[in-house]
């Protein structure tokens, strides 16, 4: 009997074992991370570091066991059997990652050396460029899976919890951020709230912006724990990026809950589109007239090789080439000027505007925009696992 319920225990199919495995090799990759910390942080710190890594990495391996059950994975072929894949496998690196930077949480940082609090804006830094090839390997080898989409995007929206937290931890951004980082899991759970009361659920409909957004928000939290702008500048850009967000949750719970029929979701779709696509070229006139005002006023602060940069980014952005990479080079020209400079708002200005354009584009009238399509075919790609 004993021996029959020994059997049955470990009786997984053999995706399940291979899962138990990497799980394995994850936790040792956590430990020998923690044996190095050893030689630098006293002993409280690395144990604080590792139980706090080690929680995060268990959550990880819990949803991805929930979700092989939810999602099952076909066998991919007779003699290779199921298999996780190198995309999922990427993915769940991504979620490795994460995990390290949990154990940076709640640390007192002014107790370590001054460049140990760089150390997070690294980690996720690489946790941001694994988010990229895990999604590009799915779309070159044409491979995909309802487990590979769900783990990465859970694998996203923990990413921007941990990093928010450890933002704020660090007096690095304001509390209210935490709303971004809280946003994915006070959703979900609404709904398994609703769910439990036997409340009506209606489809979520997918929105391309959202995954745009998680993507601006990502480079942003590198941004922030690089700790390369002042606060008032974070605090600043942390409201204009967060409005769109949380309104894009307030959004889908409005359609989850059924209190928006198709006929009015389809009007007030296409009137935000509307306004995006013919508001957008406002402001990119408004970052013109901005833009030639800053160069008028610091003419001779700026040398000549940054103002010919300036003026050749606001053309892009004028003419909608490359709009949304010129607006990212005008955010960060912007964000780093303003604290020394003699005008701050103008260039708060140009920082929201420049914000604006990254989020929705340049609208109408553009010459040139393949960060569009590029962030249109990354949004509807559904990733995968491959033979």
């Amino acid at each position: 009997m004993a021996l029959n319920r020994q059997r049955a225990f470990f009786d997984f199919p053999e995706v399940q074992h291979r899962v138990l495995w990497n799980g394995i090799w994850h936790l040792t990759g956590l430990l020998l991370v923690a044996l190095a910390l050893t030689q630098v942080w006293t002993a409280r710190f690395v144990i604080q570091w590792c139980l706090q890594a080690m929680g995060v990495l268990t959550f990880i391996h819990i949803r991805l066991w929930i979700n092989l059950n939810r999602f099952p994975l076909a066998p991919a072929t007779p003699s290779t059997g199921m298999t996780l894949g190198i995309a999922n496998h990427i993915t769940l690196v991504r979620g490795w990652l994460i995990s390290l930077l949990a154990g940076f949480l709640f640390l007192d940082f002014p107790a370590l050396d001054e460049l140990w609090p760089l150390l997070p804006a690294l980690i996720y830094a690489l946790t941001a460029g694994t988010d990229l090839v895990d999604g590009l390997w799915a779309r070159l080898t044409q491979t995909k899976s309802r487990l590979g989409q769900q783990m990465d995007t859970e694998m996203d929206a923990l990413g921007i919890l941990i990093a928010s937290f450890l933002a704020v931890w660090m007096g690095r951004i304001p509390l209210f951020y935490l709303l971004v980082g809280l946003s994915y899991y006070l959703f979900r759970g609404g709904i398994w709230y609703r769910a439990a009361l036997n409340k009506s659920l209606s489809s979520l409909v997918f929105r391309p912006l959202a995954r745009i957004l998680a993507g601006v928000h990502m480079v942003f939290l590198i941004l922030v724990l690089s700790n390369i702008f002042t606060y008032e500048i974070i605090f600043l850009a942390a409201i204009v990026l967060a409005v769109p967000l949380l309104a894009g949750f307030v959004w889908d719970w409005w359609v989850v809950c059924d209190r928006l029929s198709p006929e009015k979701r389809q009007q007030m779709t296409s009137a935000a589109e509307t306004f995006a696509f013919y508001g957008m070229p406002v402001i990119r006139v408004v970052l013109l007239i901005c833009g030639l005002m800053t160069v008028r006023l610091y003419d001779n602060l700026w040398p000549t090789s940054a103002v010919l940069l300036w003026l050749i980014v606001i053309a892009c952005i004028t003419v909608g080439w490359m709009g949304r990479t010129a607006a990212l080079t005008a955010s960060f020209k912007a964000a780093v000027a303003a604290p020394t400079a003699d005008y701050p708002g103008m260039l708060a200005i140009i920082l929201c505007a420049a914000l604006a354009v990254m989020i929705f584009g340049t609208g109408f009238g553009s010459l040139w925009r393949p960060e569009d399509r590029f962030l249109v075919r990354r949004s509807d790609m559904v990733r995968g696992t491959e033979a």
